[in-house]
């Protein structure tokens, strides 16, 4: 249960967003620089809720998806109604819709629960959506509920999440009456999420993490690189009380082997600390994790045939036989869960779901662990990326556990820049001058460096597949100041767009920025009119009735490009 210090670590980390914020979007108003720590908070806690539970990493994607009528009208001079949706993300991979809620707190309460009536706000929104008429809609949640009716009148299935996202300690259980017929009468999912929830996502404190724990001799088998080798490893067939006593946040816990299947484990919760080495945090969209608890509910004895198991990095593992029982006992120090995160954390959410669970069903079921003896740190990695390749799993997310990634983001930070190599990546209070993903940065080396703008955003898997050695490996201009200097005439970019008069996009930002590092001398004030005005008399001379964005893509755009702009 989160306290009263996970409410002020929050309320923290949310200002130091709100001032990365700031500075990434590079808006000069006096106004924003002067508002109280609780307002800062607030609109910092927007963008923190966000990238937990988006696809996304970047700010001014995010700034994109914030409809909030104070935030619009605070920082663009915009002062549309919200009608209750203060964010939308569309996921076009998954077909889901998400809507969000957010509702900050000043003071922390114990027994404070999300408040029903705040959450039902934006019925008058969903009424829109259900009818299909949104006259009475302006701007930027106008154009929200259209591109929502459009989705759900095409032949595709989609479905809306609807976030209630606050900083109170007790969340909104789906199962409330009153929830369960508001999402019933819009056709929506409801979704609380919490101070508890909040922790869990984004609280990352790595420390040494050491348990013990024995298993039966015939449980265990033993693996050895070679037989001079000192380094033993171990596939240990184990409990499900076990392994949540030896993940779980209670060190007198971890470490005492003889509270196997003890009650004291009903309450357990998973230590963070052991998932910081993982590829990716807990995916809280995903149907897999409901998967993971049905079949411990329905067939727990068949877990073992259902799950591939969990593979645990540890600095060092011992072992000796016990005289006793016939079995071995096990302590591993400073140890990692390097895959199977999300079999975990479900395996620990079903043990809190009911107290009667762990007697009646996680008794009965075992998983397959991998204890790995590595203490270079290299191969951990490698094992994390080659051993996450074999599930459901994007390649940008494999490729963050590289060493030319950590690198990379260690370069950028000494630049004052916050490289989001993975997702859920939040980290120590600092100020940054400007924040940028993985995937952004991979699109804007492919444009400039190796100048195809034309490819950028409709070759994003390929950037962390086929074109990942070029870019990220061999690319000897990769931790030099001429990478710092893209990144920060990108942010100059999105901010002159914003500013503007026209219409902004990525694809436009990755031309420019071209065009910027072919033609240094000439400044984005200059150079975005010239665009501009040259994709406009671009359009009119080829009338093919297509969008601006098919045109950018086009390689004879790019060379008509290059033809104006005097390229070679």
């Amino acid at each position: 249960m989160a306290n009263r210090n996970d409410f002020k670590l929050l309320h923290a980390k949310c200002i130091q967003i709100y001032e990365n914020v700031l500075a990434s979007l590079k808006i000069n108003k006096t106004s924003l620089n002067s508002l109280t720590d609780i307002e800062k908070a607030r609109y910092g806690f927007y963008y923190l809720i966000l990238q937990t539970l988006t696809d996304d990493n970047e700010i001014g994607e995010f700034t994109d998806m914030i409809c909030d009528t104070e935030f619009n009208s605070r920082f663009f001079d915009k002062r549309d109604s919200d009608e209750g949706i203060d964010a939308a993300y569309f996921d076009n991979e998954h077909f889901q819709i998400v809507l969000f809620n957010f509702k900050y707190r000043e003071n922390f309460s114990a027994d404070r629960e999300q408040n029903i009536n705040e959450f039902i706000s934006a019925s008058k929104f969903f009424n829109a959506i259900s009818t299909g008429n949104t006259m009475h809609l302006r701007g930027k949640i106008k154009k929200v509920a259209d591109e929502i009716n459009s989705r759900l009148d095409s032949n595709q299935i989609w479905t809306i999440l609807y976030y209630y996202a606050t900083n109170e300690n007790i969340t909104l259980s789906s199962d409330h009456p009153n929830v369960k017929s508001f999402a019933e009468e819009y056709d929506i999912e409801f979704k609380g999420f919490g101070l508890n929830e909040i922790v869990e996502a984004t609280s990352i404190r790595p420390q040494n993490i050491d348990a013990s724990f024995c298993v039966k001799k015939g449980a265990a088998l033993t693996y050895e690189e070679d037989e001079m080798s000192s380094d033993k490893s171990y596939i240990v067939k184990m409990t499900l009380p076990e392994l949540i006593r030896i993940t779980c946040n209670d060190s007198n816990l971890r470490n005492d082997a003889n509270k196997e299947g003890d009650d004291s484990l009903i309450k357990a919760h998973v230590d963070l600390n052991v998932l910081f080495d993982n590829v990716r945090g807990f995916i809280l969209r995903s149907k897999f994790n409901d998967n993971i608890i049905k079949s411990l509910s329905d067939e727990p004895q068949r877990f073992f045939y259902y799950n591939n198991g969990i593979t645990i990095i540890a600095k060092d593992i011992k072992s000796s036989e016990s005289r006793i029982g016939g079995k071995w006992n096990f302590s591993i120090s400073d140890f990692q869960v390097v895959n199977g995160g999300q079999t975990l954390r479900s395996i620990h959410k079903f043990n809190q779901d009911d107290e009667k669970n762990m007697v009646n069903k996680l008794n009965k079921a075992h998983v397959l662990v991998r204890f790995l003896r590595i203490s270079d740190d290299n191969l951990r990695n490698k094992i994390g990326e080659f051993t996450n390749s074999q599930n459901a799993i994007s390649l940008s997310d494999l490729r963050s556990l590289r060493s030319e990634q950590i690198l990379l983001e260690q370069f950028l930070e000494t630049h004052g820049i916050q490289y989001f190599r993975k997702k859920g990546d939040f980290k120590d209070s600092k100020s940054y001058r400007y924040s940028i993903g993985k995937e952004r940065l991979g699109q804007l080396l492919l444009s400039t460096m190796n100048k195809r703008p034309e490819v950028a955003t409709n070759k994003k898997k390929e950037i962390f597949d086929s074109l990942y050695e070029e870019l990220f490996i061999s690319n000897e201009k990769l931790l030099s100041k001429e990478t710092v200097d893209l990144i920060f005439d990108y942010q100059n970019i999105e901010s002159f767009y914003r500013r503007s008069r026209y219409s902004g996009s990525v694809q436009k930002n990755m031309y420019i920025a071209y065009l910027r590092y072919c033609l240094s001398e000439t400044t984005i004030d200059v150079l975005v009119p010239q665009f501009e005005d040259f994709l406009q008399n671009y359009m009119k001379n080829n009338p093919k009735d297509q969008s601006a964005s098919r045109f950018l893509i086009m390689t004879s755009f790019k060379d008509a490009i290059d033809l104006e702009f005097k390229i070679k």
